[in-house]
């Protein structure tokens, strides 16, 4: 780790809340959450769903049951009440052990637990990693869902974030992109996770990788995943070449395995669910380029930043490039989410002219994640926050 600043003690009591993840991509990301967060707590208590214990005795985990399915309206709104008021009691338990809370992945419509930290008098930072009422606008099937819950999960996004004494976005333009401004005097920046530079690095050169593009991460409508299995047959038809490869799990598996049926796409698409974390960088040091064409992030996503420490080529939407992943420098960006405009710029980026100056760049770039960086800026951000 960094040398670390000697007026600042590791002596924080913190209480990190997130969405009860029941799927193994949200434990990863705790995971690597919480590895940043360790080392400048005194004592760590996680609110979470289904999360493995640690082998470390400051760190307590504290689980709240939940689930993912797609319900009616009403039980999937019980649910989320009775969710936030469990997340409430098990904060009212730590009120006398805790200084500050930080709310992370899948709590930006938590308007009670937010409350409850308030009324608590306790400091509340917000790791803004994207905003529901984005997310809901791209995922619900109903009209409901389409027309009145993007509006509502805006409204106690507001509050939420009024309720924050600072919020977290990662560098780049993410404050522009997910319309924060007005909150611009209480925004600092920070990654919302790091590289394990040890794991994640270049074990095979470019030249030497088949022709396999590929996406990897959830498959869940606003991160375009539909879109880009739909780029694949505009794709072929320029470079009959290449094979792809899709690796995650979630809502849509089902659909993409029905899609590449009817897009007879079964021998050139290789679907191969869930990709551990030990095991992605050897799947990444296996593809040419990376596709992950977002509608909503709130940053560069992570795969995108592991892709370039491996030395994988990345293609993202300008909501995913934060300003950080250039179009020819560091990455390439497509105009829109469009399957014309991902083939288009996928077909660009494999026969660029200048792919080895691309993949230093951005090879370069992902020292930034490094984890002694990443928990040296959140060692200062929660030290501002609690002498406020």
């Amino acid at each position: 780790m960094a040398e670390n600043d000697p007026k600042i003690v590791a002596t924080f009591n913190i209480c990190i809340i997130t969405v009860p993840f029941v799927n193994p991509i949200g434990v990863s990301f705790l995971s690597n959450f919480i590895d940043m967060i360790e080392p400048i707590s005194h004592k760590l208590f996680v609110i979470t769903g289904k999360f493995p214990d640690r082998p470390n005795t400051k760190i307590q985990i504290i689980r709240i049951t939940g689930d993912e399915k797609k319900e009616i309206f009403l039980i999937r709104m019980a649910k989320y009440f009775i969710k936030q008021l469990r997340i409430c009691f098990a904060l009212l338990k730590l009120s006398k052990k805790i200084e500050i809370v930080i709310f992370y992945i899948g709590t930006q419509k938590d308007i009670f637990p937010a409350l409850c930290a308030r009324l608590m008098r306790k400091k509340i930072i917000w790791v803004v990693t994207g905003l529901a009422s984005e997310v809901e606008k791209k995922s619900s099937t109903f009209l409901l869902g389409k027309s009145i819950l993007p509006l509502v999960y805006k409204a106690i996004e507001n509050i939420n974030f009024h309720l924050a004494d600072q919020l977290v976005l990662e560098p780049g333009n993410a404050m522009v992109q997910l319309g924060l401004n007005k909150f611009k005097n209480k925004i600092a920046f920070n990654y919302h996770s790091y590289i394990d530079s040890n794991q994640f690095k270049q074990m095979k050169k470019y030249d030497d990788r088949k022709n396999i593009i590929g996406y990897i991460g959830r498959l869940s409508p606003e991160k375009g995943v539909q879109d880009f299995v739909k780029a694949i047959p505009l794709i072929l038809k320029k470079r009959s070449d290449l094979n792809f490869l899709i690796g995650g799990n979630g809502a849509l598996y089902d659909r993409i395995k029905d899609e590449m049926r009817i897009l007879n796409l079964i021998d050139k698409v290789n679907l191969v669910g869930w990709i551990s974390h030990e095991d992605l960088p050897k799947y990444l040091n296996d593809l040419k380029l990376i596709a992950l064409p977002s509608y909503t992030e709130g940053g560069v996503p992570a795969i995108i930043k592991e892709a370039m420490a491996c030395g994988t080529l990345t293609l993202v939407t300008p909501i995913a490039s934060s300003n950080i992943i250039k179009n020819g420098e560091t990455g390439f960006v497509t105009i829109d989410h469009s399957p014309d405009m991902i083939a288009e710029t996928a077909i660009k980026a494999l026969d660029y002219p200048f792919i080895d100056d691309v993949i230093n760049n951005a090879l370069k770039l992902a020292k930034a994640y490094s984890f002694e960086n990443v928990v040296q800026k959140y060692r200062h951000i929660i030290s501002g926050v609690l002498i406020t």
